[in-house]
Formats: structure tokens, sequence, C-alpha cells
């Protein structure tokens, strides 16, 4: 910029890519009295160095460091409302898929009672298939069960309906899952509902 003298047409020309920037972020409506505040510093600066070469060049630079950091400031507000866009589209879906899990607990439970009354392989394959099909695509949308019988009992997982007394290496395990729990993307969308081994003392 040595070579280069900075001139009022710049200085405008800054001004209001810094305003554009503002209101781009909210920053200037009437609404916002710090806004209107700085434009009028602005402004006034602006007239007391149109005579001033030096001046005017150090002022060409601050609003150049303000708009880079106006674009920085603008880029991290696009970024939080993409990242809450997401959040919320993450929330929406994981409560519809959640209002089908009865259908799929009344679904795997018609499943176990063909298998123990029907003889017909047909029958079976057929329901099978349909719940097949269902379970798959709610796991593309990123719903899975949850494993955890034979592991240890975790509170943020399961919720524990019943204790059994066992031998001390079945402490704290989950010994029989009493109702599927299920995980969507990476949070818990159901507790499991199970049955935990309580060390036997007496023995």
């Amino acid at each position: 910029m040595d070579n280069e003298k900075s001139n009022p047409e710049e200085l405008d020309a800054l001004e209001q890519a810094i305003k554009d920037a503002s209101e781009s972020l909210g920053f200037g409506s009437k609404k916002n009295k710090s806004s209107d505040k700085n434009s009028d510093k602005v402004d006034k600066v602006a007239n007391q160095v149109q005579e001033d070469p030096e001046k005017l060049k150090l002022r060409v630079e601050e609003l150049t460091d303000s708009l880079r950091r106006l674009q920085a400031e603008f880029e991290n507000f696009k970024k939080r409302r993409d990242k809450e866009e997401q959040e919320r589209m993450v929330y929406h879906d994981a409560r519809m898929i959640e209002q089908l899990l009865p259908i799929i607990d009344t679904f795997e439970s018609a499943l176990k009672h063909v298998r123990e009354v029907s003889a017909d392989e047909k029958l079976i394959n057929g329901v099978e298939l349909i719940f097949g099909q269902l379970f798959s695509a709610l796991e593309k949308q990123g719903l899975r069960s949850m494993d955890v019988v034979n592991k240890p009992f975790d509170p943020y997982k399961a919720d524990a309906l019943m204790q059994e007394k066992t031998a001390p290496e079945k402490d704290n395990i989950v010994l029989e899952e009493l109702q599927k729990g299920y995980m969507f993307k990476d949070r818990v969308l159901r507790h499991a509902k199970v049955k935990v081994g309580v060390a036997d003392k007496s023995e």
C-alpha cells in the first residue's frame, strides 16, 4: 500500500461493505442502537480524515480489519445455524421413529407366537420377511437395537426392573432383556428394560 494512496471512494466502499455485512448478521436494524452509534462514528471519522491522507490510510486498514472480523463472525453464524437445523431434523426423525417402536414390539411378539404355534413355514417366512423389510428401512434412518444381555448393567442404556440373586461373577450383569432398547444414531431412543444379577452373599 506504500505506492498506492487510499482515497475517500475506497473508504466509502469499505464502509458500505461493513454495513452490508452487519445487516446480514442482524446488526443493522433500527432497533440495534449500538450498530447505529458505530455507524455514526464511522461517518464522523471519515469526515475528519478526508484532508489527511495518512489518517485515511490508517482508517482504511482499520475498516479492512473490521470487515474481515465481520466476515468471520458471519461464517460462524452460518455454521451455528446449520448445526441447529441438523439437530432439529434429527430430533424430528427420532420422535417419529419412537412412535413406531410399539408397532415393532407387537410385530416381534406376533412373530414369536407364530413360531411357537404354527408349523406353516410359508406363513412364518412371510411374517419374518415383512418384519425384516420394516426394520431394515428403519435401520437405514439410524435405528439400531441395543445388545445388553450378558453385559454389565449400564444405567444410561437400561432400566433395571428386576433383580435376581446369582453367582458372584454374574453380579451387576444383565441376565434377561424384558423389553428391547433402541439407539437412534448416537442417542438413546428407548432404554432397555432388564433383569440384573445380584451376587448372593450367603454363598
